[in-house]
């Protein structure tokens, strides 16, 4: 069974503020789940001009499995990717994206986000 919030009820709330801030006419936004497949890198890269993460609290030790797999996806894009960050440990999730040299603009909140993934999709 899909853990579609992956625990964390915050994940919701976020998933659909983020898609009523990144939807406007002529644009389809996609909400793939918690984290999606690696191996779909070369589909996502091929569907869509730019990839938006949005992690609440995801900076925990009950996590690290997804992060990891959150990590090998954004090695295999191609395409622009935004990352969003709320809840605890942001400062150290900050820190660790800074450091991570992962190719990820990071934002804000969810404005910032929205704002930097359509100048990256343009």
């Amino acid at each position: 069974k899909s853990n579609l919030i992956g625990n964390n009820a915050g994940n919701l709330i976020f998933s659909n503020a983020a898609y009523k801030l990144l939807w406007t006419s002529g644009t389809e936004v996609v909400a793939s789940g918690p984290v999606p497949d690696p191996a779909a890198a070369d589909q996502i890269n091929d569907q869509f001009d730019v990839f938006v993460v949005r992690l609440a609290n995801a900076f925990r030790r009950s996590f690290i499995g997804e992060l990891e797999s959150l990590t090998a996806l954004i090695r295999r894009l191609k395409i622009p990717v935004v990352v969003r960050l709320q809840g605890t440990n942001v400062e150290k999730g900050r820190e660790l994206l800074a450091n991570s040299g992962l190719a990820i603009t990071p934002a804000d909140d969810l404005n910032d986000a929205a704002r930097k993934a359509v100048a990256a999709a343009a």
